[in-house]
């Protein structure tokens, strides 16, 4: 009673360790025929997505340098604008609440034009004395 009996798991008659080992060659043979296979369809794919992407940038590409020339052109006078804004909601305590909402702040890309017609404002420095004099 001690003695085991192992049993394949399918009822399929199995064959010695060289027939075992031939099918064991010809399916890893088949996954790696499939895989180059994948690899390729997916090198196609992405090769054809690329030849894709690049004539859609070609035809975008015109316009988008009239944007970029236009945002060099009128980036100072945007910024310039933007600051009024802020200065504005500064001194209009109505004003306030619309500059919060949207969140208005100092810009912080400066364009080189911009830099030389108008610095952004400064804030004062804030000193506090270490001890207040007696009288």
């Amino acid at each position: 009673m001690n003695e085991t009996e192992s049993k394949p798991i399918s009822g399929a008659p199995v064959g010695s360790d060289t027939d075992r080992i031939a099918m064991l060659e010809r399916q890893v043979s088949t996954l790696l025929l499939a895989l180059v296979i994948l690899a390729g369809i997916f090198t196609v794919y992405l090769f054809r997505q690329y030849k894709t992407i690049s004539s859609d940038l070609g035809a975008f590409k015109p316009d988008a340098v009239k944007l970029i020339d236009a945002m060099k052109r009128e980036g100072p006078n945007m910024d310039k604008f933007l600051l009024s804004l802020i200065d504005y909601g500064k001194k209009d305590p109505s004003f306030k609440p619309i500059v919060d909402k949207y969140g208005l702040t100092s810009p912080s890309v400066v364009t080189p034009g911009a830099a030389a017609t108008s610095p952004a404002p400064a804030a004062p420095p804030t000193q506090t004395p270490a001890t207040a004099p007696k009288k």
